[in-house]
């Protein structure tokens, strides 16, 4: 798709979104609108877009150069991304594919990021989740990158918090500049960082998946690197929102990453969705009998599944989920939740 010809400012600008019923769930959905090509998606050549809610798919196996978003512009330029989900092909031969690269841009141009979640930008050992050129400002705050070669590289003046990235095998945070001196709160699978006080190197974030073709990129309740470990943006002088991708409020000590866990308490919502259901009951009686889970969207942890308070989940603690699902009294069974 490309993006030019229009007559834009800061305060008259294009967006490019869907309507509530054809948006993702964070979560890639083929059942959801979606734009797949082997070319580059979007190629943006004026100055002030904003492309919010979207999934993109750039599937290219062969070629270079081929890009998620790329952002072009003539001029000085305001670009807003935010809440998409944008997929590459990780088996791809071709070099230099981005999900997210600007070419070299205008003073007093600024790019926000934000609630992203970027994945398989391999590109034969050469692709980045974001790549930004020179002459930007951007403000890249709680995306989560997953299976790129590289994370964030930049030679802009960049602003980084609540990022992370995962799974690389080149830098997670590099550029031929430093990270500007307020980024932090920032999680890498390696030993770079933004050189924030509070960024967390050498991790690793449980995911609900990263199976190839089933990924979800959504925090576990086990996971104990990014639950509660980021920085509140709610007030944030140059970006601030309280949503993530999901379009769940975020609260208290926010999630690092573009995902907000919000997980139930509730030992029967093992898939972490806030209710309790027959799908809970199945997704128990598979773990019971030892079935792999790492494709599924339950939610690992001590008391995960556990209904019946005595230590461990099975198909005893699957059939009191479903005897609550449908609506049964549970009194006079060994039903543990209040």
């Amino acid at each position: 798709m490309f993006v030019s010809g229009w007559t834009t400012d800061a305060t008259r600008y294009i967006k490019i979104h869907t309507v509530g019923e054809a948006r993702h769930s964070g979560i890639w959905s083929n059942s959801k609108y979606r734009l797949e090509t082997s070319s580059t998606v979007f190629y943006v050549n004026e100055e002030n877009v904003r492309i919010d809610g979207l999934q993109i798919h750039q599937t290219d196996a062969t070629n270079n150069s081929r890009y998620g978003i790329r952002l072009a512009p003539a001029s000085q330029s305001n670009y807003y991304l935010s809440n998409n989900i944008i997929r590459g092909n990780s088996a791809t031969t071709g070099f230099f594919s981005h999900a997210i690269v600007t070419t070299s841009g205008y003073a007093g141009s600024f790019i926000y990021l934000w609630n992203n979640i970027i994945y398989n930008f391999t590109s034969n050992g050469t692709g980045a989740g974001i790549n930004l050129g020179s002459n930007h400002t951007a403000y890249i705050y709680n995306n989560t990158i997953n299976n790129c070669f590289q994370g964030i590289y930049h030679v802009s003046n960049v602003y980084a918090k609540n990022n992370i990235v995962q799974n690389t095998a080149g830098d997670s945070y590099s550029g031929l500049i430093d990270f500007a001196a307020t980024s932090n709160y920032n999680i890498s699978d390696d030993a770079t960082s933004t050189s924030g006080a509070n960024d967390k190197i050498n991790q690793t974030v449980s995911f609900s998946s990263t199976v190839s073709g089933s990924e979800n990129l959504h925090l576990q309740a086990s996971d104990v690197s990014a639950r509660g470990a980021g920085t509140n943006l709610g007030s944030d002088a140059n970006l601030s929102f309280s949503t993530d991708i999901d379009g769940e409020t975020r609260s208290g000590a926010w999630d690092i990453g573009a995902d907000e866990s919000n997980t139930s308490s509730l030992r029967s919502d093992v898939d972490g969705n806030l209710t309790s259901n027959t799908t809970d009951a199945l997704l128990t009686l598979r773990n019971s009998i030892g079935l792999n889970m790492s494709a599924t969207a339950w939610q690992a942890s001590a008391t995960t599944g556990d209904v019946n308070c005595n230590g461990s989940s099975n198909s005893t603690d699957a059939l009191l989920i479903l005897r609550y699902s449908i609506g049964l009294s549970m009194s006079g069974t060994s039903w543990c939740e209040s």
